[in-house]
């Protein structure tokens, strides 16, 4: 008896030192919440953290909108304001950056299910590599997914760190082990780059010359290079037909992360855009790559077909516009600047370069022959000789 006796005293005494010590933490946590998981901030001024896929999690919880984009870094760049204004609703942007479809269903079935919402604008990335299923191991889907479910009190397992208690001093970045820069306005919470002079310098064939010793920078231009030497040469590139794991990647991917949530919700419209990505991109794939431009253009051609019936969902394709010729618009291959974002909304409310299966396979034959017909052996030599240079 004694020793159950003892053994009910120590359980309470560990239990009592274990409040003592978490209940500040708790506390603090829930107060200041710099997440805003559970409240909009009390006793300061309201600030986000540039780390979407931690953060959207408070947008959802306690922010007003019945409009969201989700994409990846392509579309971070949109603007809420902008798109509130040309749509008629209160818009969110969700973006994840570098997220495969996995990642961003986890938000948008979080976001859908939590709020009423009119109208979701969502990027077709090409992803062709990527397998229904498969998420990126940094940061994995266990890191946040917990705050995208419906138990809210797991959510505090986000503050389980002591340095949270450093973060009253709003002057600074919080140092937790989860990193984001804050910034006070939620209109530009996640653009990664704008119209400054700093960030013209970075595009085109000038600002990529001059990044052209940056690993990222330098492993593209090299590639522009090498598949421009193959052509010259008539040895590249090879024209295999890409095995049929790709267009299974692509079809299940879609067929599993996107397709459901639209049919779920019919009174949702869904806006579906493929990103317009450098014409000097899709010049690789074409001239370079050919079964990689075939495989995409098989996979647009899946999209539009699979929604036809569905009277929820537009699909979006603005490649056959001529700003993809002009590298200026772009940091990389694949990144294009904020006007382009601009652009696309404005096209997209006044409904146009919408894909049906009217007009799919005239869209397609003009993207292609834009695609051949784009002189990738000048821009290489232009990078060739700035690299020489270096």
């Amino acid at each position: 008896m004694n020793h159950i006796k003892k053994y009910k005293l120590f359980t309470r005494l560990f239990v009592c030192w274990v409040l003592v010590f978490l209940l500040p933490l708790l506390t603090y946590t829930f107060v200041f919440d710099p997440w805003q998981l559970f409240h909009k901030p009390w006793f300061r001024e309201p600030l986000f953290i540039q780390n979407s896929r931690f953060q959207d999690a408070g947008l959802i919880n306690n922010y007003d909108f019945d409009a969201a984009i989700l994409g990846t870094s392509i579309a971070q760049n949109f603007s809420i304001v902008e798109a509130s204004s040309l749509f008629g609703h209160s818009f969110i942007n969700l973006s994840l950056e570098g997220a495969l479809f996995s990642e961003r269903a986890i938000v948008l079935k979080r976001v859908l299910r939590k709020k009423k919402l009119d109208l979701v604008i969502l990027s077709m990335d090409f992803l062709p590599e990527s397998a229904v299923g498969e998420y990126k191991e940094s940061p994995a889907p266990d890191q946040f997914d917990f705050l995208y479910n419906s138990n809210r009190l797991d959510d505090f397992r986000i503050y389980m760190d002591w340095d949270l208690f450093k973060c009253w001093d709003l002057r600074h970045d919080c140092p937790q082990l989860l990193p984001g820069k804050r910034v006070a306005a939620l209109n530009t919470l996640y653009f990664w780059q704008g119209d400054t002079e700093d960030d013209i310098k970075k595009r085109g064939v000038t600002g990529w010359c001059r990044a052209s010793d940056t690993p990222y920078t330098h492993g593209w231009l090299t590639e522009i290079i090498h598949v421009a030497d193959g052509i010259k040469s008539g040895k590249f590139p090879a024209r295999e037909v890409l095995d049929k794991k790709f267009r299974n990647n692509l079809a299940g991917t879609f067929d599993t992360y996107v397709v459901p949530y639209i049919t779920r919700y019919p009174k949702v419209e869904f806006y579906l855009f493929f990103p317009p990505y450098s014409r000097l991109r899709y010049a690789l794939l074409q001239q370079g790559y050919q079964s990689v431009y075939d495989l995409y253009c098989w996979y647009i051609e899946y999209v539009v077909n699979s929604v036809k019936e569905l009277g929820n969902v537009k699909v979006f394709g603005f490649e056959d516009a001529t700003f993809p010729d002009d590298l200026n618009h772009y940091r990389d291959v694949l990144h294009y600047d904020p006007g382009i974002n601009s652009q696309m909304l404005h096209w997209m409310a006044e409904n146009k370069h919408v894909l049906t299966t009217d007009n799919l396979h005239e869209y397609l034959d003009k993207i292609r022959l834009s695609a051949d017909s784009y002189d990738l052996l000048s821009v290489a030599d232009k990078f060739r000789r700035c690299m020489e240079k270096k």
